[in-house]
């Protein structure tokens, strides 16, 4: 099963198209409790920030 995922603003960039920043199409290692899996990056997710900045992104 491939695994993507989005990046806020910042480490993305601010580009006009996804395919345009040096983030597009990379791989992380993403560690958990349960492993670890790898994902590619294919886009920016720019409501992260804004959660993250209220803090109600987190499990209560």
């Amino acid at each position: 099963m491939d695994m993507i995922a989005a990046l806020n603003k910042p480490d993305f960039g601010n580009f006009a198209r996804a395919s345009k920043s040096p983030a597009c199409g990379q791989c992380l290692q993403v560690v958990g409790p349960n492993g670890t899996v790898t994902v590619q990056v294919v886009d920016m997710m720019e409501w992260v920030e804004e959660k993250m900045a209220k803090d109600d992104w987190k499990e209560k």
